[in-house]
């Protein structure tokens, strides 16, 4: 099992969430889900969690080289207490329209 991982950790509008986005690169696409699951364990084990995305996996060709990639990703806000995990029901909608 080979993958490596970009995480990306933002401070929250609140000062006690942080929030994590996790993009992997693995050798097939079943690495790059153990790479996603183990980015979300490792930060957010055993702490309050809101997972926006579940770990995920995709395999994908690049039209014009033929390469082939196997990425996984991962985005959730984490907060600096013990506690349970959360997950995101559905597709929240954008606020395009919103008056300014």
């Amino acid at each position: 099992m080979a993958w490596a991982a970009k995480v990306e950790i933002m401070s929250g509008e609140l000062p006690v969430m942080n929030h994590v986005i996790g993009r992997i690169i693995g050798d097939t696409e079943s690495d790059a889900l153990a790479g996603a699951e183990f980015v979300l364990n490792s930060i957010a084990s055993d702490k309050v969690a809101s997972i926006r995305c579940k770990p995920e996996s995709d395999t994908w060709t690049d039209f014009d080289t033929k390469e082939v990639m196997h990425r996984g990703y991962v985005r959730f806000s984490v907060a600096d207490q013990s506690g349970d995990w959360q997950y995101a029901e559905g597709i929240a909608p954008l606020p395009l329209n919103a008056a300014a």
